[in-house]
């Protein structure tokens, strides 16, 4: 019996360990994309537009978005038409 527990939480202690792992990932490529639109959201958007903070926002969650997507990564994003001043596509 007490083989059977120590087995089992070996077996939780790898899983919380690969879960760590993934965690870790998922934040190291989160950050890198964030600094990433916020970096570059300049050359996705008109110099000459008249963008509002929604807008802007809308921008950065696009390139956000589509950055994670290219790790392996699905982030949920709200659907929306392309803001105003907003140069087609993300480039990625």
């Amino acid at each position: 019996m007490m083989r059977i527990m120590m087995i089992s939480g070996l077996l939780l202690l790898a899983a919380c360990a690969n879960q760590s792992s993934v965690q870790r990932d998922y934040l190291a490529q989160r950050d890198n994309c964030q600094d990433m639109a916020e970096r570059d959201i300049h050359r996705y958007i008109h110099p000459q537009a008249m963008m509002t903070d929604k807008d802007r926002n809308a921008q950065l969650v696009t390139l956000f978005s589509d950055c994670m997507f290219l790790q392996g990564w699905t982030v949920a994003t709200p659907s929306r038409e392309k803001p105003a001043g907003a140069l087609s596509g993300s480039g990625m």
